[in-house]
């Protein structure tokens, strides 16, 4: 109670004006005040927040941007994968899960048409194989000496390797070659629709 009369001091706000924004009346609020009645969680969050103190479900969610994709396809990690520094962290679109979602940048015109340069790709961080159904899908794939791509997935000729096929056509591909995991790419934003959160 104490610190509530204290944000009341600083803010110069009223019980009632509390009251209001936890929707108590006159008469529950002045019962939390003197100590009569404890205030329930919720009405608790409600007073933090109406005195202007974020809650971590406050904070949006974030997608690590991890890498840029530049020439040849190749996607530079900046943060190993999976420790999360990438280089910087975007508001997380509502269309995308809340988990294990990764997303690069494009930087140049490696996936022209289909997305331009500085439009952000997303997958999911759980791939550990290559999956059939993933076949002629945009994928982002690490090859067998840890080089990252962006790709079309198509079989490969020989037992065990696949083809990825470069979504610009001016750029080359990499016909059967061992794959350690592909992840299907999820659609692209530009970068005007991206919020940067922390840069």
């Amino acid at each position: 109670m104490n610190w509530i009369k204290e944000q009341m001091a600083i803010s110069d706000t009223t019980q009632r004006d509390v009251a209001l924004a936890i929707g108590l009346n006159d008469s529950k609020m002045s019962s939390v005040m003197s100590g009569r009645r404890q205030l329930k969680s919720f009405e608790a969050d409600k007073i933090r927040r109406f005195f202007g103190f974020k809650l971590p479900e406050d904070m949006p969610s974030t997608i690590t941007v991890v890498g840029k994709v530049g020439a040849g396809d190749h996607i530079e990690l900046s943060d190993d994968y999976g420790k999360g520094a990438g280089l910087y962290h975007i508001a997380r679109p509502q269309w995308l899960p809340a988990n294990n979602i990764a997303a690069a940048e494009i930087d140049g015109s490696s996936a022209e048409p289909w997305a331009l340069s500085g439009d952000v790709i997303f997958w999911r961080r759980e791939a550990v194989a290559v999956l059939q159904e993933d076949l002629g899908r945009a994928v982002v794939a690490e090859l067998a000496d840890g080089t990252v791509v962006l790709k079309r997935l198509a079989s490969g000729s020989k037992a065990g390797t696949w083809s990825l096929i470069s979504i610009n056509p001016s750029h080359p591909n990499l016909i059967d070659v061992a794959v350690k995991w592909a992840s299907r790419v999820l659609p692209p934003l530009s970068r005007e629709d991206v919020t940067v959160i922390k840069a």
